[in-house]
């Protein structure tokens, strides 16, 4: 069942009246598809987010490591660009921790991206059930092998327990210390599939700037629909 929230119902009232003007009066339809078009507001262009060398390597290193449990794994825009910006947060605020200095967990800050988690997390502001991170001067190999060496983080990476194998959307992010530049901070987001129904607007794109995966809100599905529907 769909929540119920003030955009979605208007655009499935709009749906209806439309597809029964369409059955009554086909001549009246393209009025109706018009006036449709018009109620929908045009989505923002995507933010790009585009991952680094080091980033596309930690994926390949995690995903197909021989003891992967996770049938799936997807790289989430969402989850690539929190990752990024928490390597990126720690590197210049001089801190190594799960939670920012003014308290922040993974579980919060991809809430505020957008990234809508089960209610049976930790939504609390420190709340973290998602991330692993690592501060390696060495390569994305070693710092796999790192976390694999450690078994609650192996836990986590490789989805050996049912909590993590189910988190099939994943996020990866590596930072070099503009400051200390042969340190590197690594972060694995790992998360079940958003639920949200209007995540932030995000393409992902592969180094070579392909683009590998965008954010999809379930209301441009409803303005894709009316469109074909209604012209």
């Amino acid at each position: 069942m769909i929540p119920k929230c003030s955009h979605v119902s208007r655009v499935l009232k709009l749906l209806k009246t439309g597809i029964g003007t369409l059955f009554r009066n086909p001549a009246g339809a393209i009025a109706m598809g018009i006036a449709t078009s018009a109620a929908m507001v045009a989505p923002a262009a995507a933010q790009i987010h585009r991952l680094n060398g080091d980033e596309m390597a930690l994926f390949r290193k995690i995903s197909i490591n021989a003891g992967q449990q996770r049938k799936s794994m997807k790289l989430d825009p969402i989850l690539c660009l929190v990752a990024r910006q928490r390597g990126a947060d720690m590197a210049r605020r001089h801190y190594f921790s799960h939670t920012t200095p003014d308290g922040k967990g993974a579980n919060f800050l991809i809430g505020q991206a957008g990234y809508l988690l089960p209610s049976y997390y930790d939504l609390s502001r420190s709340g973290n059930n998602i991330e692993s991170i690592g501060m390696n001067p060495g390569t994305p190999k070693q710092m796999v092998s790192l976390w694999l060496n450690s078994s609650a983080h192996r836990d986590h990476v490789l989805g050996e327990l049912d909590f993590f194998r189910q988190q099939t959307s994943v996020g990866v992010g590596v930072f070099r210390s503009p400051e200390a530049p042969h340190f590197k901070y690594y972060v694995f987001l790992s998360a079940p599939p958003n639920r949200s129904l209007t995540p932030r607007r995000v393409a992902l794109k592969n180094p070579k700037g392909v683009t590998i995966a965008t954010t999809r809100p379930l209301a441009d599905a409803f303005a894709r629909f009316a469109g074909v529907a209604f012209r």
